[in-house]
């Protein structure tokens, strides 16, 4: 969710805000109760960005709360029937807060999503990344993985950084619900320090009981101008990136080349490519053994 009308009337400060429904529960949620317009909860928990699944710091700071100019905008949006792709840029939210907070989302269809997050701020901060779910998540801060439980349904969840991340969990409200409600969990993965930016990579995997060890295996790559990850499943090997490093005009990312901000291909389990998404530049070229390169992907 990103749009252009601001945390007015009854929107809240969630620029770049997600929300995930898979097997039919509520895996990645809005937080809070509504007792009434204006009570402490309202007004101190749901109309500010904590509450959300969205990028905060020191503390749970986040977007300007009841003002028209806390905009986001959708900046990209490609469908597609392999990956689809959507950008948004809740950067004008924070009103200086943060100078840049920008949301990079490549789906792998059917249900795997890469976020790819890139924020910075004008001064050094503890940055967070938050998720809410109605039960307790199960946390692995070694590992840099959580897992989401609801009925049958599950989220593994995998954040590639660089260092770890600081993982916290609570099901208290700063501000109770006055009227009650159920407990909710509140996610939070800090950096350990304070940081002027972060670019932080995350794969959500929706799956059902009982079929973890179908899972898709996940990987961070190590490329010079970027992040990416591969994701490995039963029909061959994904590899996702994200540029990060704009004054270059060509990068790679093992045996490929390209001058995209963005950029998906998917090989299958024989080596060759048959999916690709492309975004915001024109090739992607893949380096063969031979000395030659193939085209993957072109846009004029």
């Amino acid at each position: 969710h990103s749009d252009p009308f601001g945390a007015i009337s009854h929107a809240h400060a969630d620029q770049n805000a997600f929300t995930i429904e898979a097997f039919g529960e509520a895996l990645a949620i809005v937080s809070g109760y509504y007792p009434w317009y204006g009570s402490d909860h309202h007004r101190n928990w749901q109309w500010e960005s904590k509450s959300s699944n969205t990028i905060t710091f020191d503390g749970g700071i986040g977007q300007v709360v009841r003002d028209a100019k806390s905009k986001g905008r959708i900046v990209a949006f490609l469908p597609g029937n392999a990956y689809d792709y959507v950008e948004a840029d809740a950067s004008a939210a924070y009103q200086g807060r943060l100078s840049r907070c920008v949301r990079k989302v490549v789906h792998l269809r059917p249900g795997v999503f890469i976020l790819f997050d890139d924020v910075a701020a004008p001064e050094p901060h503890t940055l967070e990344w938050r998720l809410h779910a109605l039960s307790e998540m199960t946390l692995d801060e070694d590992f840099q993985r959580l897992t989401v439980a609801q009925g049958d349904a599950r989220m593994a969840v995998r954040l590639f950084y660089g260092e770890n991340l600081a993982f916290s969990q609570t099901s208290e409200f700063e501000y109770p619900p006055e009227r009650g409600g159920d407990d909710q969990y509140h996610f939070v993965a800090s950096t350990p320090g304070q940081v002027t930016a972060i670019r932080l990579v995350t794969v959500l995997m929706p799956y059902r009981k009982g079929a973890e060890n179908a899972l898709p295996v996940v990987e961070p790559v190590l490329c010079d101008a970027g992040r990416a990850v591969r994701i490995k499943d039963s029909t061959g090997v994904h590899l996702v990136a994200f540029r990060t490093a704009p004054d270059k005009p060509k990068w790679g990312v093992e045996v490929l080349d390209t001058d995209a901000d963005v950029f998906a291909v998917h090989f299958k389990p024989d080596g060759t490519a048959d999916h690709a998404l492309l975004h915001n530049g024109t090739y992607i070229n893949e380096a063969l053994p031979n000395g030659t390169t193939r085209p993957i992907a072109t846009s004029q």
